[in-house]
């Protein structure tokens, strides 16, 4: 009898053999692939568009310093609480990721370009974005000189894995308000300027994705010491009657209203002593993805 027992028992073990043993070997999940296909909607050139000007208004919208999508190399793409690897751009194709679940729930994905140096970035880790209970947002400061001013470029979309076979399109929205400054005057006389600052710059803020409103907008401390000027020039620049761009180029400034900005310059006028006056900006909001143009007028000082 007992020899019977352990010749069924051999015999069961042999039948639940494993898919290995029959020669079947176990297939793990296909790796299904996470692909951007990136757009832009381009910067809008508020002047132009107050002329009716569409062709000024393109023209206008593809400088060098706007970033758009032929210039945009890298971004930062978040798709889940904690994780946010960086895409860069090869000969014009972007980097892939494996798609992060294999179910096909809807995820919210938000891009931001808003790092100088992607080699040091920490991909587990950003205090900038925030997901704030599914209302996620990112803390920006502009840049503390109007020279290395940057960009900022923002992206969502809420997607399956279904929808676009793995393809996730962005289109990008810029985020700030480009502004450029020149100087001209009206008389005969000769004026060297010394140096324009902008003052009383509100430099700090949250962006929120659900609408790329902004928030408790603030100033940036430094070193116990409030940030809040921008020097757009410090050379000595010989005023004429024609417009004369400002060295600075372009500075991309957190939408705000105008309101209790100042422009202070420094001038000389026949060679005579040095002179110092503030001026206020015209009434008004910088809004995000225009472009506006300051005219400052030196003698009879004014800004347009």
């Amino acid at each position: 009898m007992k020899k019977l027992l352990w010749t069924l028992s051999v015999l069961a073990l042999v039948s639940c053999g494993s898919d290995d043993d029959n020669g079947v070997t176990p297939q793990p999940e296909p790796r299904r692939t996470l692909t951007v296909v990136v757009g832009e909607n381009p910067m809008q050139d508020e002047n132009a568009q107050q002329n009716g000007d569409a062709t000024a208004r393109e023209t206008f919208t593809r400088t060098a310093a706007a970033t758009t999508t032929a210039s945009l190399s890298h971004f930062i793409l978040n798709y889940t609480d904690g994780y946010y690897p960086v895409f860069t751009k090869t000969d014009n194709t972007w980097s892939t990721y494996e798609w992060p679940t294999q179910d096909n729930a809807t995820l919210l994905f938000c891009a931001y370009d808003a790092y100088d140096d992607y080699k040091a970035y920490d991909a587990k880790r950003d205090d900038k974005f925030h997901w704030n209970d599914g209302a996620p947002y990112l803390s920006f400061t502009m840049a503390e000189d109007a020279f290395t001013q940057k960009d900022l470029l923002v992206a969502k979309n809420s997607v399956t894995y279904d929808d676009y076979t793995g393809h996730v399109p962005l289109t990008f929205d810029h985020a700030c308000a480009g502004v450029q400054f020149y100087v001209y005057k009206q008389e005969s006389a000769s004026y060297v300027v010394k140096s324009i600052i902008l003052k009383n710059v509100k430099n700090t803020g949250n962006c929120h994705f659900s609408d790329y409103s902004w928030t408790n907008l603030g100033v940036y401390t430094k070193d116990g010491k409030d940030h809040t000027e921008y020097t757009l020039t410090n050379v000595d620049i010989t005023v004429d009657t024609e417009l004369q761009k400002l060295p600075c180029d372009w500075l991309f400034i957190i939408p705000q209203s105008k309101d209790g900005l100042k422009l202070e310059i420094k001038y000389t006028k026949n060679g005579g002593s040095e002179t110092t006056k503030t001026m206020d900006l015209p009434a008004g909001t910088w809004e995000a993805g225009k472009q506006y143009t300051v005219k400052i007028r030196i003698g009879k000082s004014a800004a347009s």
